[in-house]
């Protein structure tokens, strides 16, 4: 029955209230049947009756008890109340109530003689079951005198008939009922965006590219951007995933396509002089030499993601990881006509994995002599800025537009063939790959090129700290 959001807040604001009210209709319950008006309305009566014979005591006092007494008993008279009239010690000299009901006397005197600093009053309940109000007031001389009055029980019918319970009962249904409507009303207003959310959310889980309204308070609010934004990275977690299947068929159809027709030629006798086969097996190891690149590029990356990716970090100099790199692609610049230089420098030395930061170098490399045109020249260097290692890799190439500097870093996105020198597209795979080892590492990969003026990848490494990414050590590489 309460199985909805809407239904348990409306529960618990009746709930809340009605045991507030409650509360209150008890609290004045009881107060009425202790009898406080009584309290209140009999105790100026008392006030007025020693106000009155006080004066009449304090002339009294001075001619004797006798004159006191009479005094007194004209007084009961006069008001119909009980007088006592004690000494500090609590001798009792007078009680117009004597031998009727002498007990109130005893209580009286504890309290006033507990109680000198300040004038004692209040209810009291003797040995017959009577309730007295009583009020006293000190005397000249050591004297107290004491007023009192019988009280008795109001029925429970009486109270709630009280001209003052009626109208607090009243105002509290009037309370309860407004309250179960305001309760209902905000139960509506904070359900609302919840249940509109839920509609859209299965409208979501049906496949529909809707949008969660991010409206109503704010903690929905967030929880409607949290799903908007959930849901926009699970529509590019697909559309990642699409494409990269798609990417990788494609990579791979092209050299299984060559691989499997001049396999097809020699098997088919096709392909029988020595200058024929020779083709043919270059045209199957090249494709072949493809494929196994793109697999390891594939696996590479797949355990970076999956955190499980080989580190052995290790104490690095920079300028040899430079000077390596000019060593293995100097027969290839030559090849290109490119100019390769290396810049000299002083640099620390790095705790870091040489391996992966040399592979994040080939992949650059690889670029830059893809897109640089003979005659160009690439410039590799190292230096230090602000707590961090810079090792560089400039080329004078075509440069890379805006809006593919946006894309680049993304896998297997491809930019313009007509960039490269040979016009032959790369896997969209080294980049990706380089970003992913300099977060390895702590570090970063920065881009700044220009179009017509060439392009410069910056890897950017942290000299102090390093330490901290010993957890992609494996300690082993396979």
């Amino acid at each position: 029955m309460f199985s909805s959001l809407r239904s348990r807040l409306w529960l618990s604001y009746a709930l809340l209230i009605s045991v507030s009210i409650g509360v209150v209709a008890v609290t004045l319950l009881v107060a009425f049947l202790r009898n406080p008006l009584v309290y209140r309305s009999g105790l100026p009566r008392l006030k007025e009756a020693i106000n009155t014979v006080t004066p009449q005591l304090e002339k009294a006092i001075p001619q004797g008890m006798k004159a006191v007494e009479e005094e007194l008993q004209m007084a009961s008279r006069r008001t119909g109340l009980r007088y006592l009239l004690i000494s500090s010690p609590g001798k009792l000299f007078y009680d117009s109530g004597k031998g009727q009901e002498g007990g109130i006397a005893l209580l009286a005197l504890r309290r006033i003689i507990l109680n000198e600093n300040e004038v004692p009053s209040g209810l009291y309940r003797d040995q017959n079951g009577k309730r007295w109000l009583y009020l006293s007031q000190r005397l000249p001389e050591g004297m107290i005198l004491v007023v009192a009055m019988p009280t008795r029980d109001l029925p429970l019918n009486i109270l709630i008939r009280n001209e003052m319970v009626m109208p607090v009962v009243l105002a509290g249904l009037c309370g309860l009922g407004l309250s179960v409507v305001l309760a209902l009303a905000m139960g509506a207003w904070i359900a609302r965006p919840l249940q509109k959310m839920q509609k859209e959310a299965a409208q979501l889980a049906e496949g529909k590219a809707v949008g969660v309204s991010e409206e109503g308070p704010q903690e929905v609010r967030e929880l409607a951007h949290s799903l908007n934004e959930m849901m926009r990275k699970v529509q590019a977690g697909q559309r990642a995933q699409r494409d990269f299947i798609a990417n990788v068929s494609h990579d791979l159809k092209t050299p299984l396509t060559a691989i499997q027709g001049f396999a097809q030629a020699i098997l088919d006798g096709t392909a029988q002089s020595p200058e024929t086969l020779r083709n043919a097996a270059t045209v199957i190891y090249n494709g072949a030499s493809r494929m196994y690149r793109l697999v390891l590029d594939l696996l590479t990356l797949a355990r970076f993601d999956a955190g499980t990716a080989d580190l052995v970090f290790e104490k690095v100099d920079p300028q040899d990881l430079l000077r390596e790199t000019v060593r293995r692609f100097s027969p290839l610049a030559q090849k290109a006509g490119v100019i390769l230089r290396l810049e000299d420098a002083s640099l620390p030395v790095l705790f870091a994995d040489g391996e992966r930061l040399m592979q994040a170098l080939a992949n650059l490399m690889d670029n830059a002599l893809k897109y640089t045109p003979a005659g160009g020249t690439i410039v590799l260097r190292g230096k230090v800025e602000e707590g961090h290692l810079l090792l560089e890799v400039q080329d004078t190439g075509k440069g890379i537009s805006p809006e593919e500097q946006t894309r680049i870093f993304e896998r297997f996105y491809r930019g313009n063939p007509s960039r490269s020198q040979d016009g032959e597209q790369s896997s969209g795979l080294g980049l990706p790959i380089v970003r992913e080892i300099l977060r390895a590492h702590g570090g970063e990969v920065r881009l700044y090129s220009e179009v017509g003026k060439g392009s410069c990848f910056t890897l950017v490494l942290p000299l102090q700290g390093s330490e901290v990414h010993r957890e992609h050590q494996g300690g082993k590489r396979e």
